[in-house]
């Protein structure tokens, strides 16, 4: 009776309905149960963000709470796809910036360089700021180039 099933059913009714109502009693129970962990989650997580604030320090960045609502059922192949593809984006993004980076730093070390009389190559020696021929040891400071 308490599963749910109606006490004339229970009396009177099939037999393999009792087990088909404790079935379904036990999942609503899972289900009540995974809820209750939920927002025992949630609840935690708003408890800590709050917390967390309010004893941080000078100068650290405040934590925020989570901007989505916590997934239970799977991703659909669209949705998988989506995300897959964002993924992959930002990690496009990242690397191309890198590699910008890197352009920009290539092209100010080869506007520090020179070419001498012979053609040879000259560089800047970052320690006296003399100008010396491609070398591993500075000819005035002596410091590794």
């Amino acid at each position: 009776m308490a599963m749910g099933m109606p006490r004339k059913e229970f009396w009177y009714g099939e037999t393999w309905a009792a087990v088909e109502y404790r079935r379904a009693y036990d999942l609503r129970l899972e289900q009540e149960s995974q809820f209750a962990w939920l927002q025992g989650l949630y609840f935690f997580d708003g408890v800590s963000v709050a917390i967390s604030n309010a004893l941080r320090k000078k100068g650290t960045r405040a934590q925020d709470y989570i901007k989505e609502p916590i997934r239970i059922t799977p991703l659909s192949p669209q949705e998988k796809a989506a995300k897959e593809r964002a993924e992959q984006n930002k990690i496009i993004a990242y690397f191309s910036n890198l590699e910008r980076a890197s352009d920009r730093e290539n092209e100010a070390a080869r506007a520090s360089m020179l070419l001498s009389a012979d053609g040879s190559e000259m560089i800047i020696c970052p320690h006296c700021d003399t100008y010396q021929t491609r070398r591993s040891v500075c000819m005035k400071c002596k410091a590794a180039l």
